[in-house]
């Protein structure tokens, strides 16, 4: 008897939740129901290519190289220095003021001592 009211309490309370807060809001549905594609893939078919050959790592022997031409193309888009990596560097320079600030103080603190 008790666990058929809690399961009914439950039910009512989970049903409460979803009408008022639904899993999706139906304005954030971009793509209508008729539009939408869901690719159907069958498992078991032969003809699905695993890649087996990108299991494995295979160093790249022009890393360098590729490396600078990333960095340059990162630079063309992004400009010089993105605003994370200034924001970075300021923020570094302000600890170090603030070291440099606080071990003077103890330096002196010590001095005097």
């Amino acid at each position: 008897m008790a666990h058929f009211m809690f399961g009914v309490a439950e039910s009512s309370v989970t049903a409460h939740i979803c009408r008022v807060n639904p899993a999706a809001r139906p304005e954030l549905d971009l793509v209508k129901p008729e539009d939408q594609l869901t690719p159907e893939i069958n498992l078991d078919d032969d003809e699905i290519d695993p890649e087996t050959s990108l299991d494995f790592f295979k160093p790249d022997p022009n890393f360098l190289e590729n490396e600078k031409r990333y960095q340059e193309l990162k630079k063309s888009i992004l400009g010089e220095e993105s605003e994370d990596m200034q924001g970075l560097k300021m923020k570094k320079k302000k600890m170090r003021k603030m070291m440099n600030k606080k071990c003077k103080s103890e330096i002196r603190q010590k001095q005097i001592l």
